[in-house]
């Protein structure tokens, strides 16, 4: 098997490029590969704007990428890579070769390596440590930044920190922000030894930041859900943060008959897990099956003494001793 056969399995070129040649240079110490493309390159091609079949137009100047180093001594890919030209639309395109890096300069193979010293140490170190420059480094870790944060999903990142760390004292600082979430909670078994923190980030806090501004909220509490409920007043005071809201209990008195009644009355559908035995429905760690003459909630955090996830922290408000009744007298909102 000859050299170019062996690189090109090593470099993974598949049925579209094949290694025309590779030389060692003694005098430079590079080995140099020079990479060509192969006529079923065009049968897979397509044109990037309307899918067209394409042909080959032309090929640019030489070009070159900086491979992993075969060994102790350099190693560069070049090539002209093939321009495609769309037989639909006219479109001419510089064909993308499969070694390449989001950086026109290096192999993906290269870019790894790269990126995995530039963790472990300041990028000057590590371009001295490949024999690049570190502007070239830094030019492809921004280019890597962007197509993280351009795949990134921040849909479940709730609450974010942001910190200022100083690079060299008096001189320089770099923003810091951070999922706090993530942060406390960075396996996602934070239920599991800490019920109390894990509803605090996910309920209480993000409810709190939801709520501000607002005079009161109405919640859909029932008495009969529960022993700690039994007595709920119909006005409490949110003791859950700092702004004293209004909270409203419209059906503190309300019995399990009664709202049955009114689901059949309004013709309103059940949750369909309430016939599987869930009647009160939390997050799926902490809700289990309730037994039969179990109150509803008993299935919320079973076996920890633990019956409120904490975004109903309330006390009576003055001058109703807890009682269900009109606006407590002197009511004035929060904000």
């Amino acid at each position: 098997m000859t050299p170019e056969r062996l690189f090109h399995e090593l470099l993974g070129l598949g049925l579209n490029w094949e290694v025309i040649e590779s030389r060692f240079e003694r005098e430079r110490g590079t080995v140099y590969l020079e990479i060509g493309e192969r006529t079923s390159l065009w049968e897979a091609t397509r044109c990037p704007k309307d899918g067209g079949l394409v042909f080959c137009y032309d090929h640019t100047e030489g070009m070159s990428w900086r491979h992993l180093s075969v060994f102790q001594h350099r190693c560069e890919i070049t090539c002209r890579l093939p321009r495609g030209k769309c037989r639909q639309c006219g479109h001419v395109f510089r064909v993308r070769p499969p070694w390449e890096g989001l950086s026109t300069h290096f192999t993906k193979e290269f870019e790894a390596f790269a990126l995995l010293l530039m963790r472990e140490m300041p990028v000057s170190q590590a371009a001295e440590t490949v024999g690049e420059t570190d502007t070239r480094l830094w030019r492809m870790l921004f280019r890597h930044v962007d197509a993280a944060y351009a795949g990134a999903d921040f849909s479940q990142v709730c609450c974010v920190g942001v910190d200022e760390m100083s690079v060299r004292k008096g001189h320089e600082y770099i923003s810091v922000f951070a999922d706090l979430l993530a942060k406390r909670d960075e396996n996602g078994l934070r239920w599991s030894f800490d019920p109390d923190g894990c509803c605090d980030i996910r309920k209480v806090q993000p409810l709190a930041r939801a709520l501000a501004g607002f005079d009161a909220t109405i919640t859909g509490r029932k008495g009969f859900q529960s022993a700690t409920r039994a007595g709920l007043p119909r006005f409490e005071l949110d003791t859950a943060d700092a702004a004293g809201r209004l909270k409203v209990n419209p059906l503190a008195s309300w019995r399990a008959e009664d709202l049955a009644a009114w689901f059949a009355a309004h013709d309103l559908p059940a949750h369909p897990l309430v016939a599987e035995g869930y009647p009160s429905i939390g997050c799926s760690p902490c809700t289990s099956k309730v037994q039969p003459g179990e109150d509803p909630r008993s299935g919320r955090w079973r076996g920890w003494d633990k019956t409120e996830c904490g975004i109903h922290a309330a006390s009576p408000v003055p001058g109703t001793d807890g009682k269900p009744g009109d606006l407590p007298p002197d009511y004035e909102p929060a904000f």
